[in-house]
């Protein structure tokens, strides 16, 4: 799906659209750039899905009823040499994975996690699972205010069910521990939600880390949410980061938070506790 016109540098990833530069890659695609049109120089985001990794059409019905407050625009989806591809609202400000937070200012971390809270309500209340909530997807369409959307739905699926089994993604660090065995729930994307503020918070909790291995860490361990972290943040992500999907934190409990409670936890036990 890619190719270089003769004679020049100038790429082309669909007829129309002409290459500017990479973008953040999401689950499912082959190629992922920001792209801008040739009669206009319209910019947009373009994906190209890999075979078999095609994003699901009843998603994109929902996602183009639903408000844009919190999603990218769809702006067109369709097929292209075999592969499927979405066009998607350019988002200027680049992701969460490059804005730099200073873990102490609450207020700028209240707003982020804000943001996500209200898309996520947003998708509960369609059944809406995500599915690839990591900081690549959640990006910043104006700093000032803090407006976050979200987007790469490529792996998304609607679910009317607590608990659906779906094919596994690619391994991330960010995904739910039922999701590492192809479960998804309405609470995965929450745990998703916790694992990115969680990287944000301490970044060098996850160096050199394999996310297998994390992963399996997760499921038998739980995440140990280091020292460093404010209180108040540490009872935020003790609940979001919750191997019981049952009790996992979702919008009421970070919605409280948020308001400045203190939202109880429920208390884990592992298997050397018993």
């Amino acid at each position: 799906a890619h190719n270089k016109s003769e004679g020049s540098a100038l790429s082309f990833i669909l007829p129309e659209w002409q290459v500017i530069c990479e973008a953040p890659t999401v689950a499912g695609a082959e190629q992922r750039v920001v792209a801008s049109h040739i009669t206009d120089g319209h910019k947009a985001v373009v994906t190209i899905f890999r075979g078999g990794a095609e994003p699901d059409q009843a998603v994109y019905d929902v996602l183009r009823k639903m408000d844009i407050n919190h999603i990218a625009r769809i702006e067109e989806t369709g097929r292209y040499q075999n592969n499927a591809y979405e066009i998607t609202e350019y988002i200027p400000h680049g992701s969460l994975r490059d804005l730099k937070i200073d873990p102490s200012d609450l207020p700028t971390i209240k707003s982020i996690i804000e943001e996500v809270a209200l898309a996520l309500l947003d998708f509960n209340r369609v059944g809406l699972r995500h599915r690839d909530l990591t900081p690549n997807v959640v990006t910043i369409r104006t700093l000032q205010p803090l407006d976050l959307v979200i987007e790469g739905f490529g792996s998304s699926c609607l679910s009317e069910y607590d608990l659906d089994v779906v094919s596994p993604l690619e391994n991330t660090i960010y995904m739910a521990p039922e999701a590492i065995a192809g479960g998804v729930a309405a609470s995965s994307d929450w745990w998703s939600l916790g694992m990115i503020l969680l990287e944000k918070l301490a970044p060098d909790y996850f160096k050199d880390v394999n996310p297998k291995a994390f992963l399996i860490n997760a499921l038998t361990a739980g995440v140990e949410i280091p020292n460093s972290i404010d209180p108040v943040l540490t009872n935020l992500l003790s609940g979001l980061l919750l191997r019981n999907r049952e009790y996992r934190f979702g919008f009421d409990q970070v919605r409280s938070w948020l308001d400045g409670e203190v939202v109880p936890v429920a208390v884990e036990l592992f298997p050397e506790d018993l």
